[in-house]
């Protein structure tokens, strides 16, 4: 009589099935391909092309290492080598440069006096968890930049405050994506 399969079998599946889901996301990435899973942004795929990142355009990047690794322990950032070693990097919006004034307060971020949508921070992540907005004035200077998102929940220069240049890795562009409900 037979109870059950041995386990050396079912780690075997295991095994398989990921091998089946993440080599394709690896050689992507291999190729310049990124794949968003977050509601950050539109769901799908993204592609790095070779023009120059500017503000408008969408961008990988790379928070500073404090934040990185706070985002890896709460699960907001999946595990990587592009940033630090340790994580895979975000895409965002590159919403302002140097020389442009952020505002951010309790009721959202208003970047030259413009506000952006949904951009109201959140005291509180999903998990219940404390979030500490980066509420203030900010006055970029050269070689920093703002990142944003287009959803109340993303996690974006709201919390963790402008990037350097150097945490800007590449362009991105939109190939496959899913407008979800933002």
């Amino acid at each position: 009589m037979k109870i059950g399969k041995p386990k050396t079998t079912t780690i075997k599946k295991i095994l398989l099935a990921t091998v089946l889901v993440v080599g394709p996301v690896v050689a992507l990435s291999a190729t310049g391909f990124s794949l968003n899973t977050t509601e950050c942004l539109p769901l799908g795929l993204y592609k790095s092309v070779s023009k120059p990142i500017t503000i408008g355009s969408l961008a990988t990047t790379c928070i500073p290492l404090r934040d990185t690794q706070e985002g890896l322990r709460r699960g907001y950032l999946d595990a990587g080598t592009a940033c630090y070693g340790i994580s895979a990097p975000l895409i965002k919006i590159v919403a302002a440069g140097a020389g442009s004034v952020i505002k951010e307060t309790p009721d959202g971020v208003w970047i030259n006096g413009k506000k952006w949508p949904m951009s109201k921070p959140l005291l509180h992540d999903t998990s219940g968890r404390l979030l500490n907005p980066d509420v203030g004035v900010h006055i970029l200077e050269k070689g920093q930049y703002w990142v944003m998102g287009l959803n109340r929940k993303t996690w974006d220069s709201r919390y963790y405050g402008p990037l350097s240049k150097n945490e800007l890795l590449e362009r991105q562009t939109p190939v496959l994506t899913i407008q979800g409900n933002l």
